[in-house]
């Protein structure tokens, strides 16, 4: 009994030893790296994941107040949540890098068309200009695979004058076409 409590005693001196021994090969970083840098590096990264999380945040309620909107059939439901996305897309200007460029088009098309749901044309021309400053050369897709830059020149009258043969040719959804048709034939008729 005695020589196997010497034996543990002597298995830990051994295991004691070599862990110490071991200590000494670890690192413990960058010895160039200073406590202050680190700091920042940190303090940087909490700032990051804060605007990234407030910003998630934002677009979770910008989006509930659109669904709402859509459930109870409310102009106002949908200007209150266009105005709550722009609201983000400002937010998160000083950390867009953290956020990926199609979220940021996706939830700035949903403001765009959220106004243009709520009847403010004005705002939705803004919100679009904006759009295409923030995301040139970028478009989304609908499901049936028409534009959404498109549909929304043709919406918003941004294109020049629409003849048939040109309706034919934009890339928007059949009933966005045949809206525009009707307005044309009362317009000139």
């Amino acid at each position: 009994m005695l020589s196997l409590k010497k034996n543990t005693v002597s298995r830990m001196v051994i295991l004691g030893l070599a862990g110490v021994t071991l200590t000494g090969c670890l690192t413990t970083g960058n010895p160039s790296t200073k406590p202050a840098e680190i700091a920042e590096y940190r303090q940087a990264r909490f700032q990051e994941m804060t605007g990234l999380q407030n910003y998630q945040d934002c677009r979770r309620e910008a989006l509930q107040l659109s669904d709402q909107a859509r459930v109870q059939k409310s102009p106002g439901g949908y200007l209150t949540s266009a105005q709550v996305a722009e609201k983000c897309l400002v937010g998160v200007a000083a950390h867009e890098h953290v956020v990926p460029v199609d979220e940021r088009l996706r939830l700035h098309s949903i403001a765009v068309l959220n106004y243009v749901r709520a009847g403010d044309i004005a705002a939705a021309n803004t919100a679009f200009e904006k759009l295409k400053r923030a995301h040139p050369e970028k478009d989304l897709y609908f499901a049936d695979g028409t534009s959404f830059i498109k549909t929304m020149e043709a919406f918003l009258k941004r294109t020049d004058k629409q003849s048939f043969g040109e309706f034919v040719a934009l890339n928007v959804n059949r009933d966005v076409k045949r809206e525009m048709r009707r307005i044309n034939h009362w317009k000139t008729n």
